[in-house]
């Protein structure tokens, strides 16, 4: 993902929102509950609000945000 959003954001903040996404794909992958999915999914969402318009465009921002709340949903987090 770094790759893609290289160019959109910085390579620390893209680095900083693949780690999450990759933790979150890796509950995911583990045995055990998926909800192992929510940690990494709701540090997503605060990284994401917190960098949003700044180092994080609105429009990313949004798509992202919008992602982690359906996965969250889907995943019943709490």
């Amino acid at each position: 993902m770094a790759a893609e959003v290289g160019g959109v954001i910085g390579q620390g903040t893209a680095q900083a929102l693949t780690a999450k996404i990759d933790a979150a794909l890796a509950g995911l992958a583990a045995d055990g509950p998926a909800t192992r999915a929510c940690g990494p999914l709701a540090a997503l969402v605060n990284l994401v609000n917190a960098q949003d318009g700044q180092a994080v465009p609105a429009t990313l921002a949004d798509e992202l945000l919008s992602a982690a709340r359906s996965a969250s949903r889907a995943l019943a987090c709490s």
